[in-house]
C-alpha cells in the first residue's frame, strides 16, 4: 500500500475506460507490469531550473532536482492504465514543496510533500493505452539567505489497469466533460441573469459570432424603496417584486433581489431634475433624507444614521421578511439600507458631491469603527439595527452583503445577536468583478490599516467561501484596459471562490465586439466559477450471493472555484434490467464540504480540484438473481422549513460526465446477484 495519496484527484480528460473487479468464484483480474520512468531521464522547462545528482538511496542512484518552479516531463507509451506513483521527497524553506502530477497536460493529482526522506506519491487517472506525456511540477519554489525550498524526484511509476475477469458484472463511469465543453448548467454558480439583462453573449448583437450560453439557473433584480413603500409607511406595494419572482420561477429561475435607497445613476431621465430612490413620504419627514445638487440634479440622499430613517429601514425589511423568508423561490436576500446602490459604501458623495466620510484619524470616534477610505457616513449602531433587522426578518433565506465596510461585515458574519437563529450563514456580493477582489481593498490590500493590523475579521471574510456563496457583477470600468480586467477575473474568480458572475458585461454591451481572447478568459471564468462534481472512481464487487449488501466506494471530485451550499443529496440506486429502481440508498457524503483552497496565477491553467471517497452498502433483500446496474443520482433537499411556493421541479444535479440518464441519474455500473 501506497504511504500517502494527494487530496486532490481527478480523472484525465481524455477518457474513462471501463474497469472491472472480481470477488468469490469469478477469476480474479490480472494486471500488466507497471511502467517505470527515472525522473533523471525527463525533460525539465525551463533550462536550468533542475539538474540531475548523485545520491545512493534513489532507485537508480541518480535524482532529479528541481530547484525552481519547473516542470519535468517524458513521453512514453502506456498500456490502459489507473495510477501514477511519485516517489519524492522536499527540502523545507518557510513551507515544503508543491508537487503536481499530470498526464497529457491535465493536472490528476496536487499534494505538499511533506517527507524529507523517500515517499511515494499516488494519483490515480483512468488512462487508456497508447502515447501519453506525464509531467511533475514543482509550483512554489521559495528561498531565503538561510534555506531553500526544493523538490527531488527520484522516480515515477505507471501503474496498469487489471484486464478484465471473464464473467460478472463491472464497472463503468462516464467520461469526464471537459471545461472545453460546452458550459454545465446548475443552479447557483456560473452565469445569472442580472437585472432583467439577458444572458451573454445571446443577448447581445455585436456577439453573434459567439455560441449561445446554456440557460441560468438564477435570476436577480434591484428594486427602489419608491416602488415598494409608495404612498406611506403603512402600505406596501408587493406588485414588481411579487411579479420578477413569478417570471423568474416560470422560466424555471430561483430569485434574488435587494432594495436601493439611493443610486447615484444611471437613469436615462431625472422628472422635476430630481434622482430620488425613497418614497415621497420619507422625504417629507425632517431629517431622514438630505438633499445635494450636481450638475443640475437634486440627489436625495438618506441621512443614514437619522432614526426616522432607521426605523422606516427596519419596518420595510420585516415586511419583506414576513412575505418572502419562506417563499423557496426566494434564493437570497441582499441586505439594503445603507450606501449607494445598497452596496455598503457611498463613493459618489466622497468624489462627486465632494462630501467626504470621517477621515481615518477622526473615524473611529465618529463611527465606532475604523474607517480608511473616506467613503463611509454610517455609524456601528446603525449598521447594528439594520443587520440585525434583515436576520431577524430572514432566518431561513440566505442573506449576502457587500464587504465593502468592514464594520458590515462583522456584524454580518460574526458578532450580530440574530447570528444563532439563523439557517444560513451570510454570504459575499462584489460589484465590480475584475478590478478589487471580491472581498475589497480593506481585507487585502497590503496598505490597509485592518490588514496590518491583522484584525480577526479577515479570516472570517476570506474563509466565508466555505460555508456561504460569492456572488459577482463584472465592473463597469477597466482602469487597466480589458484585457487586464479579464484576466484579473479568472484568477479572482477561481483565488475568491466565486459562485457567480452576471449576464451585465458593460465593456461589451452595445455595438463593441467582445475579441475572441477576451471572450476566451470571459467563459473561463464563468466555467471555473461554483461547483463541478464528477464521479472519477468506483469499485464494487462483480457478482454478490442474494441477499447480501452491495459494498460499493465511489470517488467524487469536484472541479470548480467552489462548493455547493443548498443540500444536494447523493442517492444510489439499484437498477433491474427493465430500469425500474429496485433498493436505494442515501449517501452521507456531503457534497458542501468538497473543494480545494487555490492559488491559481495563470489563466491557462484549470482551477485545482478536490475529491473524497464515498462508501455505501447497498442492499439485494428481495431482489431475485440476476443482473443489476447502479447508478447515482444527486438531488436538490434545500426545502424551507414551512415553506411557501415549495419547489418540485429541481431537476437533479448536472455533473461534468457523460451518460445522464432521463431520470437524472449516472451509471456506476453492473453487478450480479445469484
Amino acid at each position: 500500500m501506497l504511504p500517502m495519496r494527494p487530496t486532490l484527484v481527478a480523472a484525465a480528460a481524455t477518457a474513462v475506460v471501463a474497469v472491472a473487479f472480481a470477488v468469490g468464484g469469478i477469476p480474479h483480474a490480472r494486471a500488466a507490469e507497471p511502467t517505470a520512468l527515472e525522473a533523471e531521464s525527463m525533460s525539465i522547462t525551463p533550462a536550468g531550473s533542475g539538474s540531475t545528482y548523485s545520491d545512493s538511496t534513489a532507485s537508480a542512484g541518480k535524482v532529479l532536482g528541481m530547484w525552481a518552479n519547473s516542470t519535468a516531463t517524458k513521453t512514453v507509451s502506456l498500456p490502459a492504465s489507473t495510477k501514477i506513483v511519485v516517489r519524492a521527497k522536499g527540502q523545507a524553506c518557510q513551507g515544503m514543496p508543491t508537487m503536481v502530477v499530470g498526464i497529457d497536460g491535465t493536472t490528476i493529482g496536487t499534494t505538499t510533500v511533506n517527507a524529507t526522506s523517500w515517499n511515494d506519491y499516488a494519483a490515480s487517472a483512468n488512462i487508456p493505452a497508447g502515447s501519453h506525456t506525464i509531467s511533475v511540477a514543482y509550483t512554489n519554489d521559495y528561498r531565503t539567505l538561510l534555506c531553500d525550498r526544493n523538490l527531488l524526484v527520484d522516480k515515477v511509476t505507471v501503474v496498469a489497469s487489471a484486464s478484465p475477469p471473464a464473467q460478472g458484472g463491472s464497472v463503468t463511469l462516464g467520461a469526464i466533460t471537459s471545461f472545453s465543453a460546452s458550459e454545465l448548467s446548475n443552479p447557483q454558480r456560473g452565469q445569472y441573469e442580472n437585472l432583467g439583462v439577458g444572458l451573454f453573449p445571446q443577448s447581445q448583437p455585436a456577439q453573434s459570432s459567439y455560441p449561445a450560453w446554456p440557460k441560468a439557473l438564477d435570476a436577480g433584480a434591484r428594486f427602489e424603496w419608491r416602488d415598494i413603500q409608495p404612498t406611506d409607511a403603512r402600505t406596501l406595494n408587493f406588485t414588481p417584486i411579487d411579479n420578477a419572482i413569478a417570471t423568474a420561477a416560470a422560466a424555471g429561475k430561483r430569485f434574488h433581489f435587494r432594495i436601493m435607497a439611493f443610486a447615484s445613476c444611471c437613469r436615462t431621465s431625472y422628472p422635476a431634475g430630481t434622482n430620488s430612490s425613497v418614497p415621497n413620504w420619507l422625504r417629507g419627514i425632517s431629517g431622514a433624507t438630505a438633499n445635494y445638487v450636481n450638475n443640475g440634479i437634486t440627489h436625495v440622499v438618506p441621512n443614514w444614521n437619522n432614526e426616522a430613517y432607521l426605523s422606516a429601514v427596519e419596518n420595510l425589511v420585516a415586511a419583506l421578511g414576513n412575505r418572502y423568508n419562506k417563499d423557496e423561490r426566494v434564493a437570497w436576500f441582499e441586505l439594503s439600507g445603507y450606501g449607494d446602490f445598497s452596496e455598503n459604501h457611498n463613493a459618489f458623495m466622497r468624489d462627486i458631491l465632494g462630501i467626504p466620510g470621517p477621515s481615518p484619524a477622526n473615524s473611529t470616534a465618529a463611527l465606532g469603527y475604523y474607517s480608511q477610505y473616506q467613503d463611509q457616513y454610517i455609524t456601528k449602531a446603525s449598521i447594528m439595527r439594520i443587520v440585525n433587522a434583515t436576520l431577524r426578518a430572514f432566518p431561513d433565506t440566505r442573506v449576502v452583503t457587500t464587504a465593502q465596510n468592514p464594520e458590515i461585515v462583522k456584524q454580518a458574519m460574526r458578532d450580530s445577536p440574530m447570528l444563532p437563529g439563523v439557517v444560513h450563514p451570510v454570504g459575499v456580493r462584489a460589484d465590480c468583478l475584475g478590478v478589487y477582489e471580491p472581498a475589497q481593498t480593506w481585507a487585502v490590500n497590503q496598505y490597509s490599516q485592518y490588514v496590518q493590523s491583522n484584525d480577526p475579521i479577515i479570516p472570517v471574510l476570506l474563509d466565508r467561501w466555505r460555508t456561504a456563496p460569492v456572488v459577482t457583477e463584472w465592473c463597469t470600468f477597466a482602469p487597466n484596459g480589458n484585457q487586464a480586467l479579464f484576466d484579473k477575473a479568472v484568477k479572482d474568480t477561481v483565488n475568491y471562490h466565486v459562485s457567480m458572475l452576471s449576464s451585465t458585461v458593460p465593456m461589451y454591451q452595445g455595438q463593441t465586439t467582445m475579441p475572441s481572447p477576451i471572450y476566451e478568459l470571459w467563459a473561463k471564468a464563468n466555467k471555473f466559477s461554483g461547483y463541478r462534481y464528477a464521479m472519477t472512481a468506483a469499485s464494487m464487487p462483480g457478482t454478490v450471493t442474494a441477499g447480501s449488501a452491495i459494498p460499493l466506494t465511489v470517488r467524487w471530485a469536484n472541479f470548480g472555484s467552489a462548493p455547493a451550499y443548498d443540500t444536494w443529496r447523493i442517492t444510489y440506486e439499484i437498477r433491474d434490467a427493465a430500469g425500474t429502481v429496485r433498493s436505494t440508498i442515501n449517501s452521507q457524503l456531503a457534497l458542501g464540504n468538497l473543494a480545494a483552497a487555490q492559488n491559481y496565477t495563470d489563466t491557462t491553467a484549470e482551477p485545482a480540484p478536490q475529491a473524497a471517497d464515498d462508501t455505501a452498502s447497498l442492499s439485494t433483500a428481495g431482489l431475485p438473481t440476476g443482473t443489476y446496474s447502479v447508478a447515482a443520482k444527486v438531488v436538490w433537499n434545500q426545502h424551507k422549513s414551512g415553506g411557501t411556493h415549495v419547489i418540485t421541479n429541481m431537476a437533479p444535479l448536472n455533473l461534468a460526465q457523460a451518460g445522464r440518464d432521463g431520470s437524472g441519474g449516472y451509471p456506476i455500473g453492473t453487478v450480479v446477484v445469484y
